[in-house]
């Protein structure tokens, strides 16, 4: 378990695949991934999702996506500018 910079809990799981380790973290009904990534070893995947989440508001990312997404009906539907809101809902404020 880590907490992001709002003081959330997120609740981790390492899974060991041929490609290498992933990771998925988990906070109340929302969950976020390591995606497409694979890391070698064990180690660098805690070091990749502590940054991850440490470094960003994933909810914050997490609400604007579904506020997008249902503003233009479908997930096809959404723009590059659409994606440039969600990145910059997930920065954090103040850094």
């Amino acid at each position: 378990m880590i907490k992001d910079a709002t003081g959330r809990k997120w609740y981790m799981r390492f899974t060991l695949y041929r490609q290498g380790w992933h990771w998925e973290a988990w906070h109340d009904c929302h969950s976020y991934n390591s995606g497409p990534n694979f890391f070698r070893t064990k180690a660098r995947a805690e070091a990749a999702a502590r940054s991850a989440i440490q470094n960003s508001d994933v909810l914050a990312g997490v609400m604007e996506f579904y506020r997008l997404w249902g503003k233009r009906g479908t997930i096809c539907s959404l723009t590059p500018n659409d994606y440039k809101a969600i990145q910059r809902a997930m920065l954090i404020r103040g850094r």
